[in-house]
């Protein structure tokens, strides 16, 4: 790992180069000691775990309950986002149980799912032969855990996959939209996505746009 982040801008992929990305500069970064990751804080009790050094640059989000944290997608599993997770809880003295939910079960977003106990997705046919783990009725799980300080509303958002699911936080104004809109192309050409379905969760989420003014996501 330290060689990689040893090398030059000259002998590094091309997206690995100008680190912090412009959309992410104006965040606070927090240090952690697992290298292949970079920490930003979003908002109030939210960080994005992002990975820079793969082309995906994928990014999870720890978000802070009253009752309950939740990590929202484990990435590739390339790094050890349960110990960046620590990390974090620990410096912020934030004891509580973790939930883990899949904004979808592609391999991207999934890689660590493995080393966590509590694992929530959509229950689909999809879901259930890409993920293991427990994939019972997620709002249901969440709803009555999140306190007053933190509700997370649980949106059904297919097209990417039959299972990507969207998160809002409409009191802090804060939805997370995993893979369903990105800065760059989207892939809607494999057997599982559905571009009548994407088109609908689109039109879904724009609806929301008066109540929302952060959308945490990936660069491309």
């Amino acid at each position: 790992m330290a060689s990689l982040l040893s090398l030059s801008d000259s002998s590094m992929p091309e997206w690995c180069r100008k680190l912090p990305r412009p959309q992410y500069a104006s965040l606070e970064q927090i240090h952690v000691q697992q290298q292949w990751f970079q920490v930003y804080k979003v908002c109030l009790g939210v960080y994005a775990i992002y990975e820079p050094y793969h082309w995906k640059e994928v990014i999870s989000y720890l978000i802070y309950g009253s009752h309950k944290n939740l990590l929202l997608d484990t990435e590739m599993g390339i790094g050890n986002i349960k110990q960046v997770v620590g990390e974090l809880t620990a410096k912020d003295n934030i004891q509580l149980p973790l939930s883990v939910i899949s904004s979808r079960t592609h391999h991207d977003h999934i890689g660590d799912n493995w080393q966590f106990e509590d694992i929530y997705g959509i229950d689909t046919n999809f879901t259930r032969t890409t993920m293991q783990g427990n994939d019972t009725d997620a709002q249901a799980e969440l709803e009555p855990d999140m306190g007053n300080n933190r509700r997370l509303e649980i949106l059904t958002t297919p097209g990417h996959t039959p299972a990507c699911i969207s998160l809002f936080d409409e009191q802090n104004g804060v939805l997370f939209v995993g893979d369903t809109f990105y800065l760059g192309r989207i892939f809607l050409y494999r057997s599982e996505t559905n571009l009548h379905e994407y088109a609908k969760s689109l039109e879904k989420l724009a609806q929301l746009c008066s109540k929302v003014n952060k959308i945490p996501r990936r660069v491309g």
